[in-house]
């Protein structure tokens, strides 16, 4: 083997070094990225409205990745598997946009799909895709408080209150009797009647 030879075989290993570094680079990077996102959680805070429709959730989630638009759900806690089989306790539509990494957006739940023995969470995630942990931009537990549960559920009187309750509403406002009525209708004799009954 010439001079020439071995310094065209010592390029080639050069060169198929630097391909394969550029490959594992690659495939490192794929790996990874999705990861890093997924650890850069957006920063999520709720305010709760109550009725007997339901809940209404409003959403403000800043730190956001630059995208267009997100999901954005309202789940009972834990419950990953709704946000794919979309039984979620509510969905937000139209779709929320994303503007300098920040949305705002309203959920609302209904009664029927609520149950105050339950804790929920709002979970945004990306766009066009399934939910999944690298997809996942931010997750926050919602707070509703007792009263609001009430709001929503009102608690039932009992059988003794219902009752006094209809009566008083039956009622009608200082009613008197046909006697007393009269009483005070009737007029008093003269005093020269009297004296004619004698």
């Amino acid at each position: 083997m010439n001079h020439t030879e071995s310094r065209a075989i010592q390029h080639r290993s050069r060169a198929a070094v630097a391909a394969l570094i550029a490959v594992l680079m690659a495939l490192f990077t794929t790996i990874t990225a999705p990861t890093a996102m997924a650890a850069e959680s957006a920063s999520i805070a709720t305010s709760v409205s109550a009725s007997e429709s339901g809940l209404e959730i409003t959403v403000n989630a800043t730190g956001l990745p630059e995208v267009a638009g997100l999901y954005g759900a309202f789940i009972e806690q834990g419950n990953d598997a709704a946000l794919n089989e979309q039984s979620y306790v509510a969905f937000a539509l139209p779709f929320p946009s994303v503007k300098d990494g920040a949305a705002s957006f309203v959920l609302n739940a209904p009664a029927e799909k609520l149950d105050r023995e339950r804790s929920y969470e709002v979970v945004l995630w990306k766009q066009h895709s399934a939910f999944t942990p690298e997809n996942l931009y931010g997750r926050a537990n919602v707070e509703i408080t007792a009263a609001q549960w009430d709001a929503v559920f009102p608690p039932r009187l009992s059988r003794s209150r219902l009752l006094s309750r209809l009566r008083r509403s039956t009622r009608s406002p200082r009613t008197r009797s046909p006697r007393t009525r009269n009483l005070q209708t009737r007029r008093p004799r003269s005093s020269r009647s009297r004296r004619f009954l004698r």
